[in-house]
């Protein structure tokens, strides 16, 4: 092989692997969202915890990821989805930049 089909096949090889590794990290961020509470499993998002911030009612039943009527307690379950929310993306954050420095051509 010539020198450039090497680096050629080098640097593809470098992109599919940042493609996985990129998947990958969606896939346990996605995975790591997910709050058991009160018998049922909520998706930690941005639209249920705006949606839980303002609510007036503190008891209320919410559909869960089984598409189960599960009773929640707002605050509580707020509190949760807010905390887990915010450790998950600080930590895909994290790991999203240090895969950003492997994607760089001078390190293949």
């Amino acid at each position: 092989m010539s020198d450039i089909s090497t680096k050629l096949k080098a640097q593809a090889e470098a992109k599919f692997e940042l493609t996985v590794a990129r998947k990958t990290l969606e896939e346990r961020v996605e995975q790591q969202l997910l709050v058991a509470y009160n018998g049922g499993l909520f998706r930690a998002t941005t639209n249920l915890i705006a949606f839980l911030s303002t609510w007036p009612v503190d008891t209320l039943y919410l559909k869960d990821e089984y598409n189960r009527p599960v009773e929640i307690y707002r605050t509580v379950l707020l509190t949760k989805l807010s905390q887990a929310y915010s450790a998950v993306m600080n930590d895909w954050h994290t790991e999203y930049h240090e895969l950003v420095k492997i994607r760089k051509v001078d390190n293949v």
